[in-house]
């Protein structure tokens, strides 16, 4: 079920709300988690009721492993085979689901004879990737004294099943959610942010992702291998569409996500802080995905050693984790290549920011250290969707010759301006909205009077998000089916 599918909006959300807080008329805060533990499990169940079960059965074990944790720490022990056995089942049940056919298909090209066929991949469950982060962060967070375990079986089902982030994140860490469950207080401002968050996460994903996406198909799309024209033109304008449609696209979700928590009276990470207005490629890391980078951080490079054991041991704690981040995006090795681009730039950034540092101390000036900085980022990163969007290696290749005019021809120039056309207005707006333009210019309207203090500004804003909740709700009402692009992660 998707947040920006009519049954989303019209039928389940009205329906959740509607009995979350009839039930709290009670006071009672378990018959309001219970409630919104079975509207998750319904959530989940319309889109993968094959699967359903498996919810339940994955938090009652995860459950019983912190409490295991615990227990033994209390009793002098370490808690460490618990803690092993969590790790390991999730890690095999993700490896099974996710990258078991591809790791046959590796070994039959690299065995003599090749891999004996018959063993079918199975079916990805909807959002297993981020579920397993979640369960492990929860359990080594419980490990590591950094949590506590969850003694009732419904909180800690709840902490796991959470539908707004259920399926794509944002990546939750128990510690900060965990005290929300017992103690919260729901309130007009907050069903208030979270209505103007839904609101944006929905405009983003309608008005801009589900637009954009039209151009960045129509490149990606076509069959280069087979010799199909795509021209230089056609090229930059896919890959410029396909960079602002993922970022709507994520980005939309989890403010859809962070919105629902609100009305829900609960606080989620946010995710996303205009990646591309970022200075380097280590700082759009820490804007883009920002709780995923955060585990990997916490949980795979600081325990390596992260940046504290030498030059060449921190390259290679880099190393690990980047090829591990593009094989957690998928199976493919379009994305390990991804990884390895990120490696190779972050591994840069770090030896010339050693380079860079003189005995005197001097720095460039703001604008030196930042516009080449910034148009550095905006290229490696834009180059780097290539690998994410390409079917295969193959694919990805032909494209980025087809960027630099390699192989490229002329056979398209005129669909690449009837596109451009298209979105000549959309385009200016998308790339408004992907930097922080607007929230700079509103932080001083009038004689330096913060616009959010402005009489104008609490009289319009009301009705700016009434109509532009009227806009994406009504391009949700097309009927069209648009994926969120992380679902199949």
């Amino acid at each position: 079920m998707l947040f920006s599918s009519n049954t989303f909006l019209f039928l389940f959300l009205p329906a959740a709300l509607a009995g979350y807080y009839l039930l709290g008329l009670t006071r009672r805060v378990w018959i309001k988690n219970a409630a919104l533990l079975a509207a998750s499990l319904l959530f989940y169940a319309w889109g993968e009721p094959r699967f359903v079960f498996a919810l339940p059965a994955c938090a009652l074990l995860d459950w019983l492993l912190a409490l295991g944790i615990r227990r033994s720490q209390r009793r002098g022990r370490r808690g460490a085979l618990p803690l092993a056995a969590g790790l390991s089942l999730h890690l095999l049940l993700l490896f099974g689901y996710k990258y078991l056919g591809f790791a046959l298909e590796t070994l039959g090209r690299i065995l003599p004879g090749g891999w004996p066929a018959g063993i079918p991949q199975p079916a990805l469950p909807l959002g297993l990737s981020f579920f397993t982060f979640q369960t492990l962060s929860y359990l080594t967070d419980v490990y590591r004294g950094k949590a506590e375990a969850l003694r009732r079986f419904g909180d800690a089902a709840l902490y796991l099943i959470f539908f707004p982030q259920l399926v794509a994140g944002p990546i939750v860490r128990c510690g900060g959610f965990a005290p929300q469950i017992r103690r919260r207080q729901e309130s007009w401002a907050l069903a208030e942010e979270g209505v103007v968050r839904l609101t944006t996460g929905l405009a983003k994903k309608t008005l801009l992702a589900d637009s954009l996406a039209v151009a960045a198909n129509c490149a990606f799309g076509t069959d280069l291998l087979a010799g199909e024209p795509l021209s230089t033109s056609l090229a930059w304008l896919g890959l410029l569409a396909f960079s602002l449609q993922i970022y709507f696209d994520f980005s939309g979700y989890s403010d859809m996500a962070v919105g629902l928590g609100l009305l829900f009276g609960f606080r989620l990470p946010e995710n996303f802080r205009y990646p591309y207005a970022a200075r380097s490629v280590a700082d759009f890391w820490r804007r883009w995905h920002r709780t995923l980078g955060a585990w990997f951080r916490d949980y795979i490079y600081i325990p390596l050693g992260g940046s504290r054991k030498g030059l060449p041991r921190t390259l290679a704690n880099l190393l690990l984790v980047w090829l591990l981040t593009g094989l957690w995006h998928g199976a493919n090795w379009t994305f390990l290549a991804w990884g390895l681009w990120y490696f190779l730039f972050l591994a840069a950034e770090r030896l010339l920011g050693r380079l860079r540092k003189t005995p005197s101390g001097e720095t460039p000036s703001p604008f030196l250290r930042s516009l080449p900085g910034r148009l550095w980022t905006l290229g490696a990163v834009g180059l780097g969707w290539v690998f994410f969007r390409a079917d295969s290696l193959h694919h990805a290749a032909a494209y980025l010759g087809r960027l630099f005019g390699l192989g490229a021809g002329s056979l398209t120039d005129g669909l690449s301006r009837f596109l451009l056309q298209d979105l000549r207005f959309l385009l200016p707006i998308a790339l408004t909205a992907a930097l922080p333009i607007l929230p700079r210019l509103g932080r001083t309207a009038w004689r330096g009077t913060p616009l959010s203090q402005t009489a104008a500004w609490r009289t319009l804003r009301p009705a700016a998000v009434v109509l532009l909740l009227l806009l994406a709700v009504s391009a949700a009402l097309r009927g069209e089916y648009h994926p969120f692009v992380y679902f199949r992660f």
